[in-house]
């Protein structure tokens, strides 16, 4: 099927945002208000077509603006990623799991119970003979 113009090719790709060595995920949701058809920037190594709001090639939500800090105007590295090397964190809680439309993401799950018994055990190990035996 045609997408019609505007429509977004990439609505619930992931993509990962980097600034100030911080990084947060979020999930694509639209395409535009300004160029909408611009594959050059998306898909390949052209800066944004765009000429308005400063020229902004990426508009975010005020909760990964928080997230990572960002003022109005500053410049982010960003990139697509799939759905399973998105880590566990807040992002994992909104949008839609790309397999499972509307479902829980279990890969996800998953990866984060792994990574709390690797805390659990590291916790027990770090743990001295006295600690262990009196509590």
């Amino acid at each position: 099927m045609q997408p019609q113009a505007g429509e977004s090719v990439c609505r619930g790709r992931w993509i990962q945002i980097h600034l100030n060595g911080r990084d947060c995920y979020a999930q694509w949701e639209d395409c535009g208000p300004w160029v909408t058809d611009d594959w050059q920037y998306v898909f390949g190594n052209k800066p944004p077509r765009n000429t308005a709001n400063g020229g902004a090639g990426l508009d975010v939500s005020p909760a990964v603006r928080d997230y990572l800090r960002i003022n109005s105007g500053q410049k982010v590295h960003w990139r697509f990623v799939e759905a399973d090397q998105v880590p566990y964190g807040p992002w994992k809680r909104y949008g839609q799991p790309a397999q499972t439309p509307g479902g829980p993401d279990i890969d996800a799950q998953r990866r984060y119970l792994d990574y709390l018994r690797k805390l659990r055990d590291q916790q027990y190990q770090n743990r001295s003979r006295w600690e262990l035996e009196n509590s």
